[in-house]
């Protein structure tokens, strides 16, 4: 949804914007494990991965956005990989 190192936003009228804000964070070597860090309150979401801030997005079309929904992790096509996940929290914020 938002590239590595950038603020992408949704505007009212439902367009879209992304600009590179960050340094993208580089990910540990294969065969170690990496720590995201997702935040999302209200219409803004923030993404850290290892400690850095990767990635915000703010959606700010009410037509589209949806405070509600499923919690999905996501694999993207491409080649053969393989994929892990452990030690997953989720918290509800106050």
């Amino acid at each position: 949804m938002v590239p590595n190192g950038h603020k992408t936003g949704v505007d009212e009228a439902g367009k879209r914007t992304s600009t590179r804000t960050f340094e993208p964070v580089a990910l540990k070597p294969v065969g170690e494990w990496n720590e995201y860090h997702i935040m999302a309150r209200g219409h803004f979401i923030t993404l850290k991965i290892n400690g850095q801030v990767s990635a915000e997005f703010i959606d700010n079309d009410p037509m589209g956005f949806d405070a509600s929904g499923i919690l999905a992790l996501q694999l993207r096509s491409g080649p053969p990989m393989k994929v892990q996940f452990k030690q997953i929290l989720l918290k509800q914020l106050p």
